[in-house]
C-alpha cells in the first residue's frame, strides 16, 4: 500500500463519522437541478391575497433582490432520488413555482408556495396545476475557461389555459453549489 493510500485511508474515518451524524434527519428527497429565478416586487396587496391565512409579506432583504415579494421559479431537475436513493418517478422534471417570502404567526419567515406548473400535479403543497406541457431548451457556446454564453427557453401550460414562457440570453458565471 502506498504512504498516500495509507493516510487516506486512516484520514477517511474523521470524514465519514462526522457527516454521518449530521445527516440524523431522515432524507425525503434528493435532486440535482438548475434553477432560474426571476424576483420581482409587485403590488403589496395582490400578493398578500396569495397567502394562506396567518401569513403575511416579508419582503426579501438579500442583496441580489431587495424588495423582492414574488418570485418565479423555473426548475429543470436533471436527476430526483427517494429517501431511499432510488429513481422518483422518471428521474427528471420541469416545474415552475410562484413563490412569496412571508412571515407566519409565530414570526418564522420563510418562503410559501402560491402557485405553479408541474407535470407531477399538485405538488407537496398543493398548490401547482398539472402542466401538459413543460420544457425548456437549452444552447450554449464557451472556449477554453470562458464560462461563455447561454440561451434558454422555458415553456409552460395548463389545459385549462394558464401558460408561461420565458426567453433568455446571458453570459455564464461560475456555478454555485447550495444545499
Amino acid at each position: 500500500m502506498t504512504g498516500i493510500r495509507r493516510i487516506a485511508l486512516l484520514l477517511l474515518p474523521l470524514f465519514v463519522l462526522p457527516g454521518q451524524a449530521a445527516f440524523a434527519q431522515a432524507v425525503t428527497e434528493w435532486s440535482t437541478e438548475t434553477r432560474v429565478v426571476l424576483a420581482f416586487h409587485v403590488n403589496d396587496a395582490a400578493v398578500q391575497r396569495l397567502l394562506p391565512a396567518g401569513w403575511t409579506l416579508a419582503p426579501s432583504t438579500a442583496p441580489g433582490d431587495r424588495g423582492a415579494n414574488l418570485r418565479l421559479v423555473f426548475v429543470d431537475r436533471q436527476l430526483a432520488l427517494d429517501g431511499q436513493g432510488k429513481v422518483f418517478r422518471t428521474g427528471t422534471s420541469r416545474y415552475i413555482v410562484f413563490a412569496v417570502p412571508a412571515r407566519n404567526a409565530a414570526g418564522e419567515v420563510n418562503t410559501v408556495i402560491v402557485s405553479g406548473l408541474s407535470p407531477e400535479g399538485p405538488g407537496a403543497y398543493g398548490a401547482n396545476l398539472t402542466a401538459t406541457v413543460s420544457k425548456v431548451m437549452r444552447s450554449s457556446t464557451a472556449q477554453a475557461e470562458e464560462g461563455g454564453r447561454a440561451e434558454e427557453h422555458w415553456e409552460f401550460a395548463a389545459a385549462s389555459g394558464e401558460r408561461i414562457e420565458l426567453r433568455l440570453a446571458f453570459r455564464r458565471a461560475p456555478a454555485v453549489k447550495s444545499h
